[in-house]
């Protein structure tokens, strides 16, 4: 007897194809790259399961057949032969999905490959089905008023099936769009059959039913035909009227588009717009595009920082209240212990700097007078090659990066920290810059224009003696980076320093 069930359990094995798709199984599987989700990789688990449903509907099968009914048997033929065809196929479309379809440029939904293994599943219960002797035309017969029934009861979840479908084969939406659906605005992370799950910025998982995604707008984020992801952002803000509106668009916008922000495209480039008039105030808008939704709040305010900073270099202050405005200017004692204060620390500072050091007390003070302090976040642009030079910047704090820029290539020949000074060169000159300058750091500047220079210069005609030599000096390091040196450099510092003091005497109008 047992010899006899061995026989008949080995017979309905190879019968079923058993050893072979055990083969199939373990070879293919190590080339098939599974679906993930939440960390979990999807399908892996439901191959093993019908795996093990075959390999045990097999001995039953025959187990019912030796027990003489015959039915049952057919029945487990039919569960293990259908687990047979999941295998094959499920394996089959994933191979295809993983392996071919990327080779050949294919990018079919997930919904597509449910399908083909839900069809194919479907046709095969019937063939097999019929194989074994059921009777499937009575079943679907019978089946049409329970299939009216329960779509009547499967309303909302039939819908929510059909929208999945009706999106991933339509492509309007897609893993990985951002979108704004009604409150909720983040990432798709999953289209399923039943829901679509959107991960917001706060580290949250909306899941939305598929047929209300189908009835509601849906907002996706930074895409249109162009392939390139930008979102265009706006960041407002006031200034009162006594700035007139050409001058506050022309430095913000040019501070702007400057600067190296992260996250903001620079095509195309940011610009400032005034919006509107309201009550003793413009309101203004800063517009640029986004590269990256995900951070959209920091970006912001970076730009708002930049802006910031552009405005306080210019002296132009945000809009306050007119009240609290008032209470300021009605208090002057207050208002010029600040400036007196101010005015001392620039004196103090004046006094570290090597290139004023023969200065005087006076001379000095007169000086510090003059100053305006001009602040830059670490990567914005001080000066820029080529451009045309009104200022001298002393770093009162802070680092600085001095490039030159050779053809498509821009290089750093030097590095200057507080209190040292640049943009000497066009301000004694009147040449264009011949360098950019790169705030490395936070730096606060004071800036002297040429006009409040030029009499102290004109008083201290020796003075351009010593800032030609820094200036020659400044040249050969440049003229280096170019390699235009070599071992005569000191015999064309002196050069320099000659050529430059005779431009600058007759740049300033200095006589002997």
């Amino acid at each position: 007897m047992f010899l006899t069930s061995a026989q008949a359990l080995l017979k309905e094995f190879l019968s079923a194809g058993t050893l072979w798709l055990l083969l199939f199984f373990l070879l293919t599987t190590p080339f098939i790259r599974l679906p993930v989700k939440a960390g979990r990789p999807q399908l892996g688990w439901s191959l093993n399961l019908v795996l093990a449903a075959h390999l045990l509907l097999v001995p039953l099968s025959v187990s019912l057949r030796l027990q003489g009914t015959d039915k049952l048997a057919k029945l487990a033929v039919l569960g293990y032969s259908l687990a047979t065809l999941f295998v094959l196929i499920t394996i089959a479309t994933r191979l295809l999905y993983s392996r071919v379809f990327p080779k050949v440029g294919i990018q079919a939904p997930q919904i597509v490959h449910d399908l083909i293994i839900s069809s194919v599943l479907l046709v095969g219960f019937f063939v097999l089905a019929a194989h074994a002797g059921l009777n499937v035309a009575g079943v679907i017969a019978t089946s049409a008023v329970v299939t009216a029934v329960i779509g009547l009861a499967l309303q909302d979840t039939l819908g929510n099936v059909i929208g999945g479908i009706v999106l991933q084969l339509d492509k309007s939406l897609d893993v990985g769009d951002w979108v704004k659906f009604g409150d909720v605005s983040g990432r798709i992370s999953e289209i399923s059959w039943r829901y679509t799950a959107i991960e917001t910025r706060n580290w949250e998982t909306v899941i939305i039913p598929n047929s209300q995604m189908m009835k509601s707008q849906v907002t996706v984020i930074g895409r249109r035909h162009d392939p390139q992801l930008r979102w265009r952002r706006w960041v407002w803000f006031q200034i009162d009227f006594r700035y007139p509106p050409t001058e506050i668009i022309q430095i913000v916008t040019k501070a702007l588009q400057s600067a190296d922000i992260p996250n903001v495209a620079a095509d195309p480039p940011p610009n400032c717009v005034l919006m509107e008039f309201g009550d003793s105030v413009a309101r203004y808008a800063v517009r640029y595009w986004l590269t990256n939704p995900q951070i959209d709040d920091p970006t912001d305010s970076e730009v708002r920082t930049h802006l910031a900073y552009a405005l306080k270099r210019e002296g132009i202050p945000m809009a306050m209240p007119g009240q609290t405005l008032f209470v300021k200017q009605g208090d002057p004692s207050k208002r010029g212990h600040i400036s007196s204060r101010e005015l001392t620390n620039r004196e103090r500072f004046l006094c570290r700097v090597p290139l004023l050091s023969s200065l005087n007390e006076d001379e000095r003070a007169q000086l510090a007078e003059k100053l305006i302090s001009a602040p830059f976040l670490a990567g914005e642009i001080i000066t820029r090659q080529g451009a045309e030079g009104h200022w001298l910047y002393i770093l009162a704090e802070g680092k600085v990066s001095i490039r030159l820029r050779n053809g498509e290539h821009e290089n750093e020949i030097n590095q200057l920290e507080a209190v040292d000074f640049f943009g000497e060169m066009s301000l004694m000159t009147g040449e264009p810059r011949i360098s950019t300058v790169v705030a490395l750091t936070d730096v606060l500047c004071y800036r002297l224009d040429k006009e409040s220079f030029q009499e102290t210069i004109r008083q201290r005609p020796e003075m351009a003696e010593m800032i030609a030599g820094v200036l020659a000096e400044r040249r050969a390091q440049r003229d280096q980076a170019y390699e235009l040196l070599g071992e005569a450099r000191s015999q064309h510092v002196a050069e320099d320093r000659i050529s430059i003091l005779a431009k600058m005497r007759r740049f300033f109008h200095i006589h002997d």
